[in-house]
């Protein structure tokens, strides 16, 4: 019951219930949320489970280690590491991608 239709109730308007836009507004807010934690859910378990892969490349059979193993196979090293947590913590950032954003933009 919004503000509208206790003034209307007080002026002895009709008992018709008025659509608070408010309470829309906010149902439509935690929607959005949740759906942007579903979003997030998702390409961290993709992500993690991309990590954990080790990707082989095989020519006539044999283990062949050429540029696309190399490409593949990346992890970050510990210095670059080092300088997200302190990026991070410096500028009091929680998302990871802002991290890389601002690391990829110099």
């Amino acid at each position: 019951m919004g503000i509208r239709n206790i003034f209307q109730s007080f002026l002895g308007g009709s008992s018709i219930d008025i659509p608070d836009p408010d309470c829309q507004t906010l149902q439509l807010k935690a929607e959005i949320a949740y759906k942007k934690l579903y979003v997030n859910a998702a390409i961290d378990l993709i992500a993690r489970s991309l990590i954990a892969c080790d990707f082989e490349s095989y020519r006539d059979g044999k283990l062949k280690r050429h540029f696309n193993y190399y490409q593949l196979n990346v992890a970050p090293n510990k210095r670059v590491l080092l300088d997200l947590l302190e990026l991070q913590e410096s500028r009091g950032l929680q998302e990871p991608w802002v991290l890389l954003e601002i690391m990829y933009q110099g």
